[in-house]
């Protein structure tokens, strides 16, 4: 069955307690690098009042797919350190971001970012029962994502599938998306934005067919989790309310 969730920091989340009660909460706090020190007591504030399903790594500062074995061992230290506080604080997933840079034009960085995920994943994966989730970012086809995902092959290494991204930085339909990978969609991330930039906008506030997208979706699943991800969370519950018309869930007031 299909479940609705919504992205807080923590700070926010204990003046919002009775709607986090009804659906599930993903932590965003740990997008920006230098929160995962504090992360034990950030979690230990509010996992045993609310459900977290989630929480994020950081968008910057993180080069799975890094040549230089420097960085490349230091973000595994990382990925490990992120994989540790999940499972210590019994969260079963994480997003970790694509840094994939889609305006490198050459088919050799294609066949690097590939072949260094794939290693760098099969190394990570399983690791604590933690579902380590890979979120398309500047990703532009999902078929690189298609070949990764075929690779590792792992229940605990699945596809976060946001869908504002995939609008304003692909250069494939949603639909496209859905057809290659839905097999290892295990998440999607839901925010409205007008094609030009990461606007994270409530849901109708820009011109992505939201609605029609999750309709497609759930064409070859209806076991996923959707999460909405709001740089300002303020009315949102508007569009909790579409979110569950959209996948058919009850949400109580």
């Amino acid at each position: 069955m299909n479940e609705i969730g919504v992205s807080f920091l923590s700070c926010d989340i204990l003046s919002r307690k009775k709607i986090c009660e009804d659906i599930f909460i993903e932590i965003s706090d740990f997008a920006m690098p230098d929160r995962i020190a504090d992360g034990h007591e950030i979690l230990k504030s509010v996992t045993e009042k609310i459900n977290i399903r989630c929480i994020q790594a950081p968008i910057r500062d993180w080069k799975t797919e890094a040549m230089d074995e420097n960085f490349r061992q230091l973000t595994l230290k990382k990925t490990k350190e992120h994989i540790d506080l999940a499972s210590e604080n019994n969260v079963e997933r994480i997003i970790f971001f694509s840094s994939y840079d889609q305006l490198v034009k050459l088919i050799s960085y294609d066949e690097m970012w590939l072949n260094n995920n794939i290693r760098f994943w099969k190394e990570v994966a399983e690791k604590k029962n933690v579902i380590c989730m890979y979120c398309n970012v500047w990703d532009c086809k999902p078929d690189l994502m298609r070949n990764l995902f075929d690779a590792v092959n792992s229940d605990y290494f699945k596809f976060a599938f946001d869908i504002g991204h995939a609008f304003y930085a692909g250069k494939e339909p949603a639909e496209v998306w859905i057809d290659k990978l839905h097999s290892y969609i295990d998440y999607v991330c839901v925010h409205d934005n007008n094609g030009d930039f990461d606007a994270h906008l409530q849901i109708g506030q820009g011109k992505i067919k939201i609605r029609e997208t999750i309709e497609y979706i759930r064409k070859y699943r209806d076991d996923l989790l959707y999460c909405l991800q709001f740089f300002d969370n303020n009315g949102f519950e508007h569009s909790l309310l579409l979110m569950n018309e959209y996948v058919r869930l009850k949400w109580r007031k």
